[in-house]
């Protein structure tokens, strides 16, 4: 399915991959962030607790460019409990249009690539392939011994009480004996409810294009949650992440919460 390597079909004989992170979001010098991830999975022999820590930096520039650096942190605890890295990931965008009316516009593209830094032997295989079929929006952040290129889209009108986005992606992940070509597309909301906090959700589908016969080609996910201003530019987002397909809810029983925290400066 998702990743089609060799480790993922060993590892969980069930076919079934935070979101990715947003791009930096324009208007800013330097961005920073962090990412707590924690979700559950069965695999073949057992039930897996994942633990998730995604580290994240750039800047924008005065031309409308901008840079990012994220780097995973991947840990497990079950019969194994291994720490490893994810997949080193870097990336740009460019913004497009910027309009500032009634409502503010933006659109912007980006492109970023996976390197394969993530655990690829021994029980790190294991941590980093289940990170990589629990969240949908983006396994090659996580998948073994995989680089992936993406190129995106997106558009977000804010006008400052709430903010809608609509982005398409598509993602390239290439392996060792495999290439699977997927689109991501999401919408995603927040509305301001009381002074410093704010309501979240999001939808996501991942389309995988490359998917052979009796393989799940779509996949969908749901995130829920809240947003607390901490300060003028800095925010905290804590959500529930919810897979809505029936293979992850009946069989994989996956879900996940994502803490995350982001300051402009």
């Amino acid at each position: 399915m998702a990743v089609r390597t060799s480790c993922i079909a060993l590892m969980l004989l069930l076919t079934g991959g935070v979101a990715s992170a947003e791009p930096i979001r324009p208007g800013g010098t330097r961005w920073s962030g962090v990412d707590f991830l924690y979700g559950t999975i069965n695999t073949s022999s057992e039930r897996l607790d994942l633990f998730g820590l995604t580290l994240e930096g750039g800047m924008h520039t005065d031309t409308r460019f901008g840079y990012v650096l994220r780097l995973p942190i991947l840990h497990s605890r079950g019969d194994f409990a291994p720490t490893v890295l994810g997949n080193l990931t870097a990336g740009t965008n460019a913004v497009i249009l910027r309009h500032d009316g009634s409502f503010i516009t933006r659109w912007w593209l980006t492109g970023d690539v996976s390197f394969p830094t993530a655990g690829s032997s021994g029980q790190g295989l294991t941590t980093s392939s289940a990170h990589a079929v629990l969240w949908i929006p983006d396994p090659g952040l996580y998948a073994p011994d995989t680089w992936t290129f993406r190129g995106g889209t997106h558009l977000t009108l804010d006008n400052r009480r709430w903010r809608a986005g609509i982005s398409v992606d598509t993602q390239f992940l290439i392996g060792d004996d495999n290439t699977d070509v997927r689109v991501v597309g999401a919408v995603d909301g927040e509305v301001s409810l009381w002074r410093a906090l704010g309501a979240y959700a999001s939808v996501i589908t991942s389309v995988e294009l490359s998917a052979n016969n009796g393989d799940e080609d779509m996949l969908t996910a749901t995130q829920v949650g809240v947003i607390i201003h901490t300060a003028e530019l800095s925010r905290l987002r804590l959500y529930a992440y919810v897979p809505v397909d029936s293979s992850y809810r009946n069989e994989l029983e996956a879900r996940g919460l994502v803490m995350s925290f982001t300051t402009t400066f």
